[in-house]
């Protein structure tokens, strides 16, 4: 077999826009709306750039609520590039762009897009110089939901040449509604080298041995729940030689949690709301100024200057957390505090270029309290508080006693593409944060119940 060199993405969701942030300049407003646009631009640019044998789409290519016109002429238009090249691009449906045979696209793909059908898995052969060098393998689906285990009828013919299989899957093999299988599963169907996954958000390599399972995630994040750089996959395959998995940067805006704590950090603790300013202005700057990186270990494409010129800004969601003096002026009035707050950031660096955008700020901070190590050491009931909260630090997956005390709004299982609209997903982040909350909470009712008389 030949090397291979292909560029595997999914879930543009073409034409969604990005989650309401209030009222911002018409610049920043364009960056937002054509945020999705900018992604599959930078795709193909990608493509042409690293001249790749093909462009895998592994589903959700559009957006249902947002399958527009220009949605599907920006596809088109793109695709006419790789055409230039004689470049191939593979897709398939997925839940929020299914294949039926009552719809239609307004403007028809060039012909070397192929869009793998419904009702069963199709095979394309890809070829260089007049030589096969891989197989692709896939399968769309037929509605919003699809409870088929396609991934039973894909068994490649022979292991001649690369076979390479697109999936739009949950890999949860209880669904009933996003393509149900396992890891093992695909781990065990022979002679396929790379599972080209979509659906789920996240990046994620699961597999970086034959067969590689891959998510490529989002290209460009569409609310706090999709944070930090986001791209594509660069994958290579070679004959008796180690794959090469890289990260192509695509998102032009970036999504970020960012914690102020008034209790720590540069400088005293501020005791009021300018000095408050000023401390997040800091932390504002240096987010600016810090070269963005991706959050996994994935090589990247291209050098560092490169990246920083891709950004075109970030929306800034703010946690006020831990304990001080200034606590009682923020809780007083919670949605007046978070609103001067917000518009101070906003006045400061709403015009930047790149520009940062406070989408909000959210207050989780409390009054003083000792630290529970040092409580523990004098009393019982202290010690054994902090072996709890570490015990449950360490546990593999949430109790159903925590699950049951964070209500029912939050989901505690899952992945984010799946989540019921009533639901909130539960991610590290929160529940260590939900912890320390409540360990200081039941220290500051120990105390208080000590103090009364």
């Amino acid at each position: 077999m030949r090397s291979v060199k292909f560029i595997h993405t999914a879930d543009l969701h073409l034409g969604s826009p990005l989650k309401s942030i209030g009222t911002v300049s018409n610049t920043i407003r364009a960056s937002l709306q054509n945020a999705t646009f900018k992604a599959l631009e930078r795709i193909v640019d990608a493509a042409l750039r690293y001249e790749v044998d093909f462009v895998l789409f592994s589903g959700d290519v559009y957006d249902a609520d947002s399958r527009s016109i220009r949605a599907n002429r920006s596809l088109a238009e793109q695709l006419g590039r790789l055409e230039e090249q004689n470049i191939p691009a593979y897709l398939i449906g997925g839940n929020h762009d299914p294949v039926t045979e009552h719809r239609e696209d307004p403007i028809a793909l060039p012909a070397n897009a192929r869009t793998f059908p419904a009702d069963r898995p199709a095979r394309e052969v890809v070829s260089r110089k007049n030589t096969p060098v891989a197989r692709i393998i896939g399968q769309s689906y037929r509605g919003r939901s699809d409870s088929r285990k396609m991934f039973q009828k894909y068994a490649p013919a022979d292991a001649e040449m690369w076979n390479i299989a697109m999936l739009h899957t949950s890999l949860d093999n209880t669904s009933k509604s996003y393509v149900p299988c396992t890891i093992e599963d695909l781990q065990a169907l022979s002679d396929v080298q790379y599972w080209a996954l979509g659906h789920i958000h996240k990046r994620q390599v699961l597999s970086a041995a034959e067969p590689i399972i891959a998510y490529p995630g989002i290209p460009q994040g569409r609310d706090i729940g999709e944070t930090g750089l986001r791209g594509c996959l660069l994958a290579e395959l070679f004959p008796r030689k180690k794959p090469r998995i890289s990260l192509v940067p695509t998102g032009a805006i970036l999504w970020e949690m960012q914690e102020c704590p008034i209790d720590a950090g540069e400088g005293d603790p501020p005791e009021t709301l300018e000095e408050l300013v000023e401390r997040m202005t800091r932390q504002a700057r240096e987010l600016l100024s810090e070269p963005v990186r991706p959050e996994d270990d994935l090589p990247l494409t291209g050098d560092e200057e490169d990246l920083q010129d891709l950004v075109e800004g970030f929306i800034v969601r703010w946690r006020i957390t831990g304990r001080g003096a200034i606590h009682e002026t923020l809780v007083r009035d919670r949605g007046e505090t978070a609103e001067y707050l917000t518009g101070e950031l906003n006045k400061r660096f709403g015009n930047e270029r790149p520009f940062l955008w406070t989408e909000s700020v959210q207050v989780h901070t409390g009054a003083p309290v000792p630290s529970l190590e040092e409580l523990a050491g004098d009393s019982e009931i202290f010690t054994e508080i902090a072996w709890i909260i570490r015990e449950l630090e360490e546990a593999d997956t949430v109790p159903p006693e925590v699950a049951r005390a964070l209500g029912s709004i939050w989901e505690t299982g899952g992945d984010y593409e799946s989540l019921p609209p009533e639901k909130f997903l539960v991610t590290e982040v929160l529940l260590k944060e939900f912890y320390e909350e409540v360990k200081l909470r039941v220290v500051e009712a120990i105390l208080a119940r000590r103090e009364s008389p």
